[in-house]
């Protein structure tokens, strides 16, 4: 093996290496970067939210121990009820037989309406439940998860390339030595 073999091999593991170490540096820049992006987005949609309007909602019913409203989720609130009707005859029921709660139950301790249309009005943030914020959250959690986890095994990654480094060093070092040995011109006894 003459010295610019020797060379290559040298260049060669030195270039693994870097590799090596840009791949690490990359890995840890898209994790950075997932995780701002995630911030940024959550700073973002979490103040998302809109005014929902239910119109004559059925199956309601007015008494002491109160109906839960049918839009009652996660991220709902400030309920407003806009109009009551008597199903039966579709009379108008004052506003102030009723209350809702910030749970978004109503409830009335006077009469007892058995059959009553709802109207109301709520506040939905619309990121808790859409199916965008959803999926986004899924995708960052899986990805953070992932290089977490890759990061978890970065000690074992760690110990084999040091095995590998180790083991070129001594290649590297048994040719060299090897190339020490080979008979050259100047010490060859001439006859």
């Amino acid at each position: 093996m003459n010295e610019q073999d020797i060379d290559r091999s040298s260049n060669l593991i030195t270039a693994l290496i870097t590799m090596a170490v840009f791949v690490a540096v990359l890995l840890l820049v898209v994790v950075i970067v997932l995780n701002a992006t995630g911030d940024a987005y959550d700073d973002y949609a979490g103040d998302v939210t809109t005014t929902v309007t239910v119109t004559n909602e059925t199956g309601a019913w007015l008494n002491s121990s109160g109906y839960t409203l049918d839009s009652v989720a996660t991220g709902n609130s400030d309920y407003t009820i806009t109009a009551i009707y008597n199903t039966t005859d579709d009379v108008v029921i004052s506003l102030a037989n009723a209350t809702v709660s910030t749970e978004g139950v109503v409830t009335n301790a006077t009469v007892e309406w058995t059959g009553v249309y709802l109207s109301y009005t709520y506040t939905d943030d619309i990121t808790d439940d859409t199916s965008l914020n959803t999926a986004y959250d899924g995708i960052q959690d899986d990805i953070l998860s992932m290089v977490s986890n890759f990061f978890d095994i970065m000690p074992t990654i760690g110990t084999i390339l040091a095995v590998v480094i180790l083991i070129a060093v001594i290649v590297i070092l048994v040719i060299y030595v090897g190339k020490m040995r080979e008979p050259t011109a100047s010490n060859t006894f001439s006859g």
